[in-house]
């Protein structure tokens, strides 16, 4: 079963949460973020020992439905850790969110001895692939039609 670290958008870390109703939107903006081909089955993905959910919620420790600003999902792997998926809402892109995220499992990871952090983007994915640089990534690899024809994809790595 995948690890959940829960945040609030404050930055304040949660205990209590609803974790249905979490899933429930985050499986939302994946379909509505993601091209089907592309979309994450986090039933399934979630159930791997070496996955690993962040999750950023908007609202306070009482409150009985929070609402999903982001989540990051990644793979773990002793001194290897694989980016499947970073997310932030509609809503609350541009506030920084992501970045912070990344900052927050860049910490997190070289605590725990990890030494690389690889991940995919598509090249036509811009904000996406400025988010990464910014945090260190560098571009690795090109692979051609990896998302479908005419899609390239863009392997990045992070050494930490």
């Amino acid at each position: 079963m995948a690890m959940w670290d829960v945040w609030s958008i404050d930055g304040e870390r949660r205990f209590k949460f609803p974790r249905k109703a979490v899933l429930d939107q985050i499986m939302r903006a994946e379909k509505k973020t993601f091209p089907q081909r592309e979309a994450l089955d986090f039933e399934s993905e979630l159930r791997k020992r070496n996955a690993e959910l962040q999750v950023v919620l908007d609202g306070t420790a009482e409150d009985p439905a929070p609402v999903l600003a982001a989540y990051f999902v990644y793979s773990y792997m002793p001194k290897t850790a694989i980016m499947q998926k970073v997310c932030v809402t509609e809503k609350y892109r541009g506030q920084g969110i992501a970045t912070r995220m990344l900052q927050l499992q860049r910490e997190k990871l070289s605590a725990r001895g990890c030494q690389k952090v690889h991940l995919w983007v598509d090249e036509d994915r811009m904000p996406a692939r400025r988010l990464y640089s910014a945090a260190g990534f560098k571009e690795l690899n090109r692979v051609d039609d990896y998302y479908g024809s005419g899609r390239t994809a863009i392997q990045m790595i992070l050494n930490l």
